[in-house]
């Protein structure tokens, strides 16, 4: 849902209609389809294996070219992203619109390219900003090739500095579960020996940078409310982040940034708790009744 807000905020900058378009939904699914497997720890080195060879099957189907199946033939999970590439290829016609598929293939990429930071390691050994800063600014510059088919440079220049701030502001969310199970983003390996104060300020410096170029190029009147929105939205889930993982701030930042919540952090915090358990509930009547995303595709099928 957050990447279909982000896809209809770019169809207003770049005039298209605000709608739910093949590429939004099917582009909406492929991301979570082929990033979250790559986040499951192998645990033979069968699994590595397995995990590499579909990475270069979905490679060659972005490109274009043909692919050698699979021993096994192709799994549920594999057909399930062929059909949405498809989807994709049958609004956006490979011949007539290339960068959408050399954006595709730019996020597959940054997704490969971020198992780099999984485990415990030197930023002088491997280059953890470099993979965070191409697998959120390949990502919205994906978005904004899926909803106007091409860029301008500009254009593009504003998707990738845009998805590159919402992959920080991610990282910074997700600080404690990826320290507990070792991914080396930027905040959980400055956690590692500093309070978060200083990065997370320059964070939004970069914030600021980011919107401020966006909006001095998307010009028009009617553009100012939406930038507001998504200024409003990147403060609150910055905000929402320092909430939840205070230990790892000192008490001045926190007693600093405090007032620009809207509940105290404390309030927060049990909010965020009562989320979780409903979260938590939800998923077992979920499990329960055996509704999942198959149910998407029957529905598409039928």
């Amino acid at each position: 849902m957050r990447n279909v807000w982000i896809m209809n905020g770019l169809q207003i900058l770049l005039g298209q209609p605000l709608e739910l378009t093949p590429a939004v939904f099917a582009y909406s699914l492929l991301y979570p389809y082929t990033d979250n497997p790559l986040d499951v720890p192998e645990t033979t080195d069968a699994d590595g294996a397995t995990k590499r060879a579909r990475n270069e099957r979905l490679a060659r189907r972005l490109r274009g070219l043909p692919r050698t199946p699979p021993i096994d033939g192709v799994d549920a999970h594999e057909h399930k992203v062929d059909q949405l590439v498809t989807m994709i290829e049958c609004q956006y016609p490979r011949r007539d619109f290339p960068l959408v598929y050399l954006g595709l293939a730019a996020i597959h990429r940054g997704q490969c390219r971020s198992l780099n930071q999984h485990g415990r390691q030197s930023p002088y050994e491997t280059d953890i900003l470099g993979v965070s800063l191409a697998k959120g600014g390949s990502s919205v510059l994906a978005d904004g090739c899926l909803v106007a088919g091409a860029l301008s440079d500009a254009d593009a220049e504003f998707c990738y500095g845009y998805g590159a701030l919402l992959q920080f502001l991610d990282d910074l969310q997700d600080v404690g579960p990826d320290r507990a199970a070792s991914h080396m983003t930027l905040f959980p390996q400055t956690a590692e020996a500093w309070p978060l104060d200083r990065t997370t300020t320059q964070l939004l410096a970069f914030m600021d940078g980011v919107l401020d170029s966006g909006r001095a190029h998307f010009d028009a009147p009617r553009f100012a409310g939406l930038f507001l929105a998504i200024r409003r939205n990147c403060i609150h889930l910055l905000v929402q982040a320092v909430a939840a993982n205070r230990s790892l701030f000192t008490s001045d930042f926190v007693r600093d940034l405090e007032p620009h919540s809207p509940l105290p952090f404390s309030a927060m915090a049990k909010l965020t708790r009562q989320v979780e358990k409903r979260h938590a509930a939800i998923k077992k009547v979920w499990a329960k009744q055996a509704v999942h995303l198959d149910s998407v595709w029957e529905m598409l099928d039928s």
